[in-house]
This record gives C-alpha cells, sequence and structure tokens, in this order.
C-alpha cells in the first residue's frame, strides 16, 4: 500500500496523549501535562495512544473515572462518539451565532 500525502498530513501533536496526560474540569478539556514530546507529526500516533490509554484505563483503573459505553474492541465507537460531540458544538456554536 503506498500511503498518500492525504493520509499524511503533519499536524501538532501532543505527543503522549493518553487520560493520564489530559486534564478536564466540567466535562472540558482544561489542560496537559507532559508536552516534551509535542511538535509536528502525524495525528494517528496521538489517535493510537488515545484509544490505547482509552482501552487500558476504560474500567475506572485509571483516576476511577470508568466509561461504561466503552468498547475497548470497537475503535467506530469511540470515533461516532466524538464526531457527535462535535457536531453537537458546532450546532451550540451556529445558535449562539444566530442570537
Amino acid at each position: 500500500m503506498i500511503l498518500t500525502t492525504s493520509l499524511c498530513e503533519p499536524v501538532l501533536t501532543h505527543g503522549d496523549y493518553c487520560l493520564p496526560n489530559v486534564f478536564l474540569e466540567n466535562g472540558k478539556l482544561s489542560g496537559f501535562i507532559d508536552i516534551g514530546d509535542m511538535g509536528l507529526g502525524e495525528k494517528w500516533r496521538d489517535i493510537a495512544l488515545c484509544w490505547r490509554s482509552l482501552r487500558n484505563n476504560y474500567n475506572g483503573s485509571y483516576g476511577g473515572k470508568v466509561y461504561p459505553d466503552f468498547d475497548p474492541n470497537d475503535p467506530f465507537v469511540l470515533a461516532e462518539d466524538v464526531q457527535a460531540e462535535v457536531n453537537a458544538i458546532a450546532d451550540e456554536e451556529k445558535r449562539a451565532a444566530a442570537r
């Protein structure tokens, strides 16, 4: 398989995007730690690290947060949930702009 440039888009990546390195407050992203590997890179690395972290920590073994609807064997569930959240945020921004 030959990778095309559309699959290899360098983006700003965290470099170690996993649950212990991400802070949430009131359900929103509030900060990061361990950004020593941050820089231009492949988005797939951060996506893969996040997936592995969710897969290994979804049962509450890290921080006590349990993700009962997360199936660690189904990567598409997470993608659909993320897309639904992105769509909801975009819809809210459109409604706010229309006011």
